[in-house]
Parts: C-alpha cells; structure tokens; sequence
C-alpha cells in the first residue's frame, strides 16, 4: 500500500519495459505533444530516464460525447460475420426478426429486404440453406440502407482542437471543420480537419517536403509513414493551394486530421497510416477546402486593412505637407492635426 499524499484520484497504470529510448526519444516526445492537442482536457507528466520533466497541465474541461455501442450496419457484415451472428441467434427465431439486429434497419425495411431477395420475413433462421446465407449476404451490402448511425462516434470537437492547436503553436489564425458522419464499406466515420497559420507556426524550410501535418485516427497521434497517408495525398494532390492565396512553399501552415472512425482502414499492421479510401479522401479534401476558404477570407481581410493603414499613413504625411504650406501661403493659423486626421479617417478620403 501507497499513502496517497497528493490526493490523486482515478486510474494508474504502471508498465515496465525495455527499449532504445536515445533513439526513440524524440518520437515519444512528439507523441506526447500531439497528445497533448487531442485531449488537452487531460493532464500529461512524464519523467524521462535523462531528466526530462514533461508537463501538460489541463487546458479544458470540455469533454468530448462518449460514444454509444450500436449494432452492426448491413454494409460492414459480410458472410463470415454473417453466419456468426446466425448461430448466435435463437433457431426458431423468424428472419425479419433477425434482421432487426441490424442498425438502420426497422420492421418494415426488414420485410421488404426479405421480399427483395426472394425469401419469406417469417422464415426460422434453422431452415435457411447455404444458398439462401450467400443470398442474404450480398443483398444486404446492394440494398439501399440508411447510412450507418455516427452515435458510435466520439469527435473531438472544434474548441477542443482550437485549444488544443492554440497550446502548442499559438496560430495568429486557426480555421476548423468537421465533417457530417459518412461511411465507407458500413463503417461510420466522421472527419475534423483544421489550417493553422501563422503565430509559433515557422515557414517550412524544404519546400513541400516539410509540410507539417498532424495525423489522429480515434484521438490517437499517428507519427510516422505521413507520406504515404491518405491526408498527405489530399494535401499535394488534391486541392490546388494558390486558388485560395496559399502557398505551401513559403507560408507558416499546420495542417490538422482527425478520423474517428467505427473501424478505421489503416494500410499496415502497424497503423502507422491511412489507407486511400476514396470517402475518406473526399471528407479530408472537403474539410481542407473549407478551412482554405476561410483562411482565405482572414488573409484577405488582413491584408485590405493593411493596404488602407498604408494609405493612411502616406495621406497623413502629405496632408501635413499639404497644410504646413498652404497655411503658410495664405498666412492663415494651422489646421490642426486633429482635423488632419478626422480628414484622413473620412470614408470618402479613404477610398479615393
């Protein structure tokens, strides 16, 4: 037993392992920084074995929607899941029945899923043949069901990305997106996309090789194989940059990806990256497009207030010529600055 001296509540986990921390030393560290982004609700202390003291301290007490255990959609099942389900099953139990067990499907779509393909609603599972299981199986991935609930999701949400990006970087602009849920083969997913710019944000130093991407698949921090990510590929193939008065070569971008996803496609054992699944890459490509809008719209806005600050200041100088000798001219007092540059502020004076 260990006295609680600090009064620390919830769950600790302790783990002991051996491993090439020089090498891994910086991943980890990087790791820890992007968890930081996604969950800067949480409070992060590391220790690391060459003296480190790594501390996150709670940022938000915004708590991202837990997500809600649904059933299997007809689109993620196929003939193996099938039949497991069908075994699990009571015998005697009547097929439109079973076919509730589906999500989005109710008593009528079940009855007609049943007519579709030839087969009757009240049929005991127990009496359905190896042909009539194949028949099954592929009309429920050709039916027209509803696409799969997003309940089971849990988003991180736009302020917990604002904040968690404005801890790290402290952008001079962040615009953020989330995408309406979509699904792919019956699995949901929804995609959160964000453009940092500017602030602690530097100018990359290679060219589009140095493209700074952050990468989270069900609040989890990718960190390695960015290349080959399905992200990465909307980012150099996809969306034409200079369309929204961004370039990727010179401009301070953080560019930000979230799935969250039923069943996420990673390409590798090891889940390093995403796979280029065509909805998943119309989602990033949308959700991008919409943050570069809006960057777009900030720039621009940026930069007509600079333009008209400029004028401002070059009228100012000349109107202060201007008065100094006309004044001196008409042998007449001054104006005085002030009305110099209530001149200067006057709308009309300003969009000549």
């Amino acid at each position: 037993m260990e006295k609680n001296s600090h009064l620390l509540h919830g769950t600790t986990i302790k783990l002991s392992f051996k491993g090439d921390y020089i090498t891994a030393r910086s991943r980890i560290l990087k790791y820890l920084h992007m968890t930081r982004i996604a969950l800067p609700y949480a409070t992060i202390i590391f220790d690391d074995p060459e003296g480190l003291f790594f501390v996150a301290p709670t940022l938000s007490h915004i708590l991202p929607k837990p997500p809600r255990e649904t059933p299997p959609h007809p689109y993620g099942v196929d003939i193996i899941k099938l039949k497991e389900m069908i075994e699990s099953s009571k015998k005697d139990l009547p097929l439109y029945k079973f076919f509730l067990k589906f999500s989005r499907i109710g008593k009528v779509t079940a009855f007609n899923f049943s007519k579709l393909i030839g087969l009757d609603p009240f049929k005991p599972l127990r009496k359905l043949t190896d042909e009539e299981i194949k028949r099954i199986a592929e009309g429920l991935k050709s039916y027209k069901f509803l696409p799969p609930d997003a309940s089971a999701l849990s988003p991180l949400g736009l302020e917990t990305i604002k904040t968690g990006i404005n801890a790290e970087f402290a952008p001079e602009y962040i615009a953020l997106c989330q995408r309406p849920p979509s699904a792919y083969e019956g699995f949901s997913f929804i995609v959160e996309t964000a453009i940092g710019y500017g602030g602690n944000i530097p100018p990359p130093a290679n060219g589009s090789d140095d493209i700074r991407l952050l990468r989270f698949a069900n609040k989890i921090p990718l960190i390695y194989d960015a290349s080959n990510d399905v992200s990465m590929r909307v980012i150099l193939e996809d969306i034409d940059w200079k369309n929204y008065g961004l370039d990727l070569k010179s401009d301070p971008l953080l560019f930000f990806v979230h799935i969250a996803a039923t069943k996420v496609p990673f390409k590798t054992a090891g889940k390093e990256y995403v796979a280029d699944r065509e909805e998943i890459r119309r989602e990033i490509r949308l959700g991008f497009r919409e943050c570069a809008r809006e960057l777009k719209s900030y720039l621009s806005k940026k930069a007509q207030q600079i333009h008209h600050a400029q004028r401002k200041e070059k009228m100012s100088v000349y109107l202060t010529l201007l008065a100094k000798y006309t004044s001196a001219l008409a042998e007449t007092e001054l104006i005085p600055k002030t009305k110099l540059n209530a001149l200067i502020n006057k709308k009309g004076v300003e969009d000549e």
